[in-house]
């Protein structure tokens, strides 16, 4: 049967340690109904582009990194709009307790790292077991894509963008597939407007590949999403949820761990795609 993927990355530059309290960790998971997977760094430079190349759902931080400390790690990551799970260990009191009330930061000493980790990963656990809640915490995620569309929206109409928001983006006029239309036909005519100065070919090889995958947005995460949203239920004689969309040609969603691993990995996809996009109408 599969399971429903939960991956860790654990940036610490202390190996040897990492790894005694990892192994313990990865065994008493071996047998539960998640397919636990931790990914260890020693460096925490990169881990905001690391953290879009798959759906990760916690993040493990030292205080003391090469490069950063763990502190301001976690202050540039809530700032870019990453709100994955955070556990974050230091052996100061006063920096735990910057921590103490951030959504989603579980801030604790070295030596209560591995408890906290158990206390972490078994809430997930527990949330699976309830549909509601993950049928919630997965359109949760797919909103995040459709904010990041209306941030890329305003940046497009600069000193424009309040009054932009306040008569078209706060009224119905532009719901989460038209945003994801307007980004997409914005961005093929950027690359016409390339292709008629003979830009680059790598720049409009890049280009092609982003228009590629916001036109792919439309059925694996838009059309998800408004399924979730807007449904009629079914459980089978198996007990697997079925939810058939109530639009009529719309694909019905087996809610399996197969479906749920799949569709949090095309959020991942398209928030990096999302994030590329915006830099390349941004040049």
């Amino acid at each position: 049967m599969t399971k429903l993927n939960y991956r860790i990355h654990w940036v610490d530059d202390t190996p040897e340690w990492v790894e005694s309290v990892k192994g313990p960790i990865e065994r008493d998971y071996a047998d539960s109904d998640i397919a636990l997977s931790i990914v260890t760094k020693e460096n925490g430079d990169e881990i905001e582009k690391q953290l879009l190349a798959a759906a990760t759902d916690l993040v493990v931080l030292d205080y003391n990194l090469p490069q950063t400390n763990g502190d301001e790690l976690i202050k540039r990551l809530r700032a870019g709009g990453n709100l994955t799970e955070i556990i974050f260990y230091s052996q100061d009191d006063g920096v735990q307790s910057q921590f103490a009330t951030w959504e989603g930061v579980h801030p604790c000493q070295r030596d209560d790292a591995s408890a906290k980790l158990k206390t972490v990963i078994d809430r997930f656990i527990d949330r699976t077991k309830n549909v509601s809640i993950l049928r919630g915490m997965i359109i949760s995620e797919a909103i995040d894509c459709e904010n990041f569309l209306t941030d890329i929206i305003l940046k497009l109409f600069g000193d424009k963008s309040e009054l932009f928001q306040e008569k078209i983006l706060n009224k119905p006029y532009l719901d989460f597939e038209k945003k994801r239309m307007l980004v997409a036909s914005v961005l093929n005519d950027k690359k016409k407007i390339l292709q008629d100065s003979k830009s680059n070919d790598d720049v409009i090889e890049n280009i092609d590949d982003c228009i590629a995958c916001i036109d792919s947005m439309r059925t694996e995460i838009v059309v998800q999403r408004n399924i979730l949203a807007h449904s009629a239920k079914t459980v089978g004689d198996d007990g697997v949820l079925t939810l058939k969309s109530l639009k009529r040609g719309e694909p019905s969603i087996t809610f399996d761990n197969a479906w749920k691993n799949a569709i949090r990995e095309n959020i991942r996809k398209h928030i990096a795609n999302l994030q590329k996009i915006s830099l390349i109408l941004s040049e």
